[in-house]
């Protein structure tokens, strides 16, 4: 389920979604951390799913100047509207069996946003890869 943080409809049709996967080295959410930080992204939103380890933590992006303290979630979204990106930050690994009922929830809430494209971060260990992906 996602819950939105604002009263604001968010028409998400000319953005692109950034979707981090929990893999090998944490790569994608560390990237994903790293645009989320760059562009400032505000965070709209919290996803709740039975299939998602729960767990809260402190605001990772906060700054020395804050006043106030945010809590940090297992899943939550940020945007940029300036950018025109949306980012889907997973904290947390699945609980064991529910991954597909997961990307099931996901694809549709994908396709009922329409965003304009998706990418997915991801990694890999260097021994699975073939050789005609290390070209380029």
């Amino acid at each position: 389920m996602y819950i939105s943080t604002s009263n604001r409809n968010h028409p998400w049709q000319d953005y692109t979604l950034i979707v981090p996967t929990v893999s090998v080295g944490n790569v994608g959410q560390l990237a994903a951390d790293l645009v989320i930080s760059t562009l400032w992204m505000e965070r709209v939103g919290f996803i709740l799913h039975p299939s998602l380890l729960p767990c809260v933590g402190n605001n990772p992006f906060a700054h020395e100047d804050a006043t106030s303290c945010k809590m940090s979630t297992c899943c939550e979204v940020y945007e940029s509207t300036s950018s025109q990106v949306v980012v889907i930050q997973q904290r947390a690994p699945f609980v064991k069996g529910r991954r597909k009922e997961y990307a099931e929830w996901l694809s549709a809430w994908i396709k009922k946003h329409n965003f304009y494209q998706v990418a997915i971060l991801t990694s890999t260990f260097a021994q699975e890869r073939l050789d005609h992906q290390l070209v380029g």
